[in-house]
């Protein structure tokens, strides 16, 4: 399925009988060369965005989006919008020089009056496997939904 011109819906999770656990596999055209970006042989750059509660938050789309157009979805590998904070899990590769370029291209994007001025949360994959973080679904499910995108999640 295709969301916008440069989204395309590889897999969708549905939410369990608490309403928790839902989230999306998405991919988007990219180039090796540009922005740390770790392709698959199609060419394209595979992430996901782990939803919160009952309804999908689509100001997500919106900056996944923006980040397309303005080359910082490289590093990128999982979203999660929860309430007044976006959780974004970056490759655990990334040098301090490379993280410091994609978080403050992120960081304006996603503050945009537009979206509701989201506070990020940098997570590498690393931490977000630890399971951590002060958040319920983000513990519960990040692990489960990064592992199913590095076996590129088949229904």
């Amino acid at each position: 399925m295709i969301c916008t011109r440069t989204l395309k819906i590889e897999h969708e999770e549905p939410r369990n009988d608490r309403d928790e656990g839902a989230f999306t596999i998405m991919s988007t055209n990219s180039f090796p060369d540009r922005d740390y970006v770790k392709v698959d042989a199609d060419g394209r750059h595979r992430f996901a965005i782990l939803w919160n509660g009952k309804y999908n938050d689509n100001r997500i789309i919106d900056v996944i989006g923006d980040m397309s157009l303005y080359d910082s979805m490289g590093p990128l590998r999982l979203l999660h919008p929860s309430g007044r904070t976006l959780i974004l899990v970056y490759a655990a590769t990334l040098t301090d020089q490379e993280f410091n370029i994609f978080s403050e291209k992120v960081t304006g994007l996603a503050s945009q009056p537009y979206v509701g001025a989201w506070k990020i949360n940098y997570v590498s994959e690393t931490e977000a496997n630890s399971g951590l973080m002060n958040e319920h679904q983000f513990n519960n499910y990040a692990p489960y939904v990064l592992q199913r995108l590095m076996q590129g999640a088949k229904p």
